[in-house]
């Protein structure tokens, strides 16, 4: 009753067409994230450009008391500067969007791996005061004011880092 069982070995190693532990294994042992860091150094170099672009037009804008004009363009540089790092990676290196389904799971990806000079918490922090400083009820120079102070802070940490790896 009790014959050995005949396995083909190529068959289990995936080798042959049919594996059944395949689905089992690659839920165990889910393939790393690659990260090619030639091509986000690269990209991140081209966003921290338009980066410093963005801040320079609001200090223009500030300078001719453009303060509405502050407010609409400070309120969004920090989230258009991962969105756009996010699509030129993604494109660049023909990552599908499985690795990082969202922008938030790269943005997180960075934090966690030093690849940025911010912590999530931070992040969360500059997009909290953002918030707080655009529902404030002082005046819109004020509000313009902090709010430019703000996303230069944040464009100076960024860009220092990106010189200093």
């Amino acid at each position: 009753m009790n014959q050995p069982l005949k396995v083909d070995v190529e068959i289990i190693e995936g080798h042959g067409q049919y594996n059944p532990f395949k689905a089992n294994i690659a839920k165990e042992n889910p393939p790393e994230i690659y990260f090619d860091d030639s091509v986000y150094n690269e990209e991140l170099a081209e966003k921290k450009k338009d980066l410093n672009f963005a801040i320079f037009e609001i200090y223009c804008y500030a300078k001719k008391q453009k303060f509405e004009k502050v407010l609409d363009e400070s309120k969004n540089v920090i989230n258009i500067f991962f969105t756009s790092l996010y699509n030129a990676y993604t494109q660049k290196t023909g990552a599908t969007k499985l690795k990082f389904e969202k922008v938030s799971h790269f943005v997180k990806y960075l934090t966690k791996n030093n690849k940025i000079p911010f912590t999530l918490s931070d992040l969360h922090n500059y997009l909290k005061k953002i918030g707080h400083f655009l529902s404030d009820k002082s005046n819109v120079k004020t509000k313009a004011c902090n709010l430019y102070d703000l996303v230069s802070e944040f464009c100076v940490k960024q860009t220092n880092s990106v010189y200093h790896d």
